[in-house]
């Protein structure tokens, strides 16, 4: 073997990790952008909710003073329906990006074991990756 050949080696080596975690930085990129669309939706959702609520609201103090008694207990299930439906549109996506780790995490967590490896230093104990 030849230290030409054993660059070679190398520099391939080198190719072949960065090809790995440029694909895995593309994993990321899809997953967050699905993420991000889904708490959008739910975010418009809730908010459509929410004016329903308030429009509900407002027919619901028009009608109070109409005087029937049937149309204001619907009206005033449906002021409830939408709020409860947008409160829970607005924790359900609070909750998600609470708990959302950081984006691309899983990309840094492998370029930072591959700089130990580098400096000659065994990578921590490594969790379950992607």
């Amino acid at each position: 073997m030849t230290v030409r050949h054993d660059l070679k080696n190398a520099v391939g080596s080198l190719f072949k990790i960065a090809a790995t975690r440029v694909e895995l930085f593309g994993l990321e990129v899809a997953e967050e952008k699905e993420r991000m669309l889904g708490m959008l939706w739910l975010s418009m959702f809730g908010f459509v909710f929410f004016i329903l609520a308030l429009m509900s609201a407002t027919v619901l103090v028009g009608l109070y003073f109409w005087g029937t008694e049937y149309r204001f207990v619907v009206l005033l299930g449906l002021v409830l329906f939408h709020t409860l439906a947008a409160l829970a549109c607005f924790w359900y996506v609070r909750s998600h990006l609470i708990r959302k780790n950081l984006p691309f995490s899983a990309t840094v967590k492998a370029l930072q074991d591959d700089a130990q490896c580098i400096r000659g230093k065994t990578p921590a104990a490594t969790e379950d990756r992607p």
